[in-house]
């Protein structure tokens, strides 16, 4: 829906195979396990359509390219931004977003390499263009997905925050007047 409107809906276990599939390729680049395809690996797009077939009977893949698409970009902007813009675990406080010039140096980098990687696994190469709801993916575009997915986050990241301090404050005074009660003491 960032990137000019929704793909076509498909029913759950197609969303649920397609998704499985972009994780598993996916993963491993974004966990920095893997820097770069190896020689002769399977394209994305063809090997989601193979492996539909090979556990449906032969059936083709009923869900269009551009949903395939839609998904994959979905999981590579929303696990890489869940790694990189937050920082280190604080304990008690949770994982602190990252400063502004470390965010910046991320979703540049994100958008390159999602730019790349949507060129090599799904065969558009570097003078074809692929198109999501009519616009086409470029760079420019793919960042700006991912900006606003973190800003989402950090939003998220806000309200559950604000939620989870009325629950201590909560818990504190039920702890006090539970002290109060069985001890007779305020503390």
């Amino acid at each position: 829906d960032r990137l000019g409107g929704s793909p076509p809906p498909l029913p759950a276990e197609q969303a649920d195979f397609i998704h499985t599939l972009a994780a598993r390729h996916l993963d491993p680049y974004l966990d920095g396990v893997r820097a770069a395809p190896q020689a002769g690996e399977r394209l994305f797009l063809p090997a989601v359509r193979s492996d539909y077939a090979a556990t449906h009977g032969g059936a083709p893949l009923p869900a269009p390219d551009e949903a395939v698409l839609a998904l994959y970009v979905r999981h590579a902007i929303g696990k890489a931004n869940s790694i990189h813009c937050f920082g280190e675990l604080l304990m008690g406080e949770g994982r602190p977003p990252v400063l502004q010039p470390e965010l910046d140096a991320h979703l540049r980098s994100l958008a390159k390499a999602l730019a790349e990687a949507i060129g090599r696994d799904f065969g558009t190469g570097a003078g074809r263009e692929y198109r999501l709801g009519g616009v086409a993916l470029d760079q420019a575009l793919l960042e700006e997905a991912a900006r606003r997915h973190a800003a989402e986050l950090y939003a998220t990241q806000h309200r559950l925050g604000e939620s989870l301090a009325k629950a201590n404050e909560a818990g504190e005074v039920g702890r006090r007047a539970e002290l109060r009660r069985i001890f007779g003491f305020e503390c």
